[in-house]
């Protein structure tokens, strides 16, 4: 290709090195024209090491989810990654038309990429989609390790669902969507629909915005491949006072935990007097957010509050099989 010969010579005449052992790395696309390259020249500056991301190693990442397995656009975009001194994930770009740094931050933390600081510009104004490939490329050069091949499909598709909902709500509430829903995921021991839509129900609660059922779906799709590989530090950085707002909802449903349910009640003692209590349920063995009624009643110890020695009294807890373990909640407390 003579766009990529160019590229390379001009790398090598900017006096960019394809040498290792770096803290930094230059990330070219194929078939830049001298015009681009200049831009790449003064926004990043000469010097460094630099490689190219070939137009068959775009098209081996985005072929599962490109028509034709063939690219969609130029790739004009340029990233410089550096690990040295890093700590957490911070990305800054230009040029970018509908991927924003927040987006490609959390997507990034999926692929398993921890602290990294990562710079990416264009030219002209492209979409920047397929900006991950060279984000992923550098960093692998520069840690001298691989990272996982399903992580990585991961990220992409998530890149094209959080910029697909994007388009309806606004990237950066995308991007708070997206963060919010992994940091809650990782707490749900066991995955169902049901669960994943009432996290998502709490996170449109705190947004301006509502989800429609196929973007719902979509968020349900993604949940489902999903491995828990973010940090929670890249997660409460992007989704912000999110997570605090939904925490403080689930524990209004008196969902502490999605690992386990605390049930508010009263018990009275010998002499009458009443005593607060509470049930706690385990949901790790639940396929949805419902009680079994094959399972024993919940025993729950209670103190005496007589002047007399402590009294330890079992509570029966009745239970009744609803749709979610919230509906229950309520029925309960009306």
């Amino acid at each position: 290709m003579k766009g990529a010969k160019l590229a390379v010579a001009l790398a090598l005449a900017l006096g960019f090195s394809s040498s290792a052992s770096s803290s930094s790395i230059l990330v070219m696309p194929p078939d830049l024209d001298r015009s681009q390259q200049d831009f790449v020249d003064k926004y990043f500056g000469e010097g460094g090491y630099s490689q190219l991301i070939s137009e068959k190693e775009l098209e081996d990442y985005y072929s599962t989810f490109s028509r034709g397995g063939k690219l969609e656009e130029n790739v004009t975009a340029t990233c410089k990654v550096t690990i040295e001194g890093m700590s957490g994930i911070s990305v800054s770009s230009y040029n970018l038309s509908t991927v924003t740094d927040p987006m490609i931050e959390t997507v990034l933390a999926t692929a398993g990429i921890k602290d990294c600081d990562v710079t990416l510009a264009s030219p002209v104004i492209e979409d920047g989609i397929y900006a991950l490939a060279s984000i992923f490329k550098g960093y692998e050069f520069l840690t001298d390790s691989k990272l996982g091949s399903e992580n990585k499909s991961l990220a992409i598709e998530e890149l094209i669902r959080m910029q697909a909902i994007g388009r309806k709500i606004g990237y950066t509430e995308s991007a708070k969507l997206f963060s919010t829903f992994k940091y809650f995921l990782k707490r749900l021991k066991v995955y169902s629909d049901n669960s994943v839509l009432y996290m998502l129900q709490l996170i449109e609660d705190t947004g301006s915005y509502t989800l429609t059922e196929e973007q719902k779906q979509s968020m349900c799709r993604f949940a489902g491949k999903y491995t828990g590989s973010c940090s929670d530090t890249v997660l409460t950085k992007i989704a912000g006072s999110t997570i605090d707002t939904v925490t403080s909802k689930i524990r209004a449903d008196h969902v502490i935990s999605f690992a386990e349910v605390r049930i508010p009640i009263t018990v009275e003692d010998d002499s009458g007097n009443t005593i607060a209590a509470e049930v706690v349920g385990d949901l790790a063995a639940k396929d949805d957010f419902e009680w079994d009624l094959a399972e024993p009643s919940t025993e729950v110890e209670t103190e005496s509050e007589t002047e007399e020695a402590l009294v330890i009294e079992p509570v029966q807890v009745p239970i009744e099989k609803e749709n979610s373990i919230i509906e229950w909640l309520r029925r309960i407390f009306e």
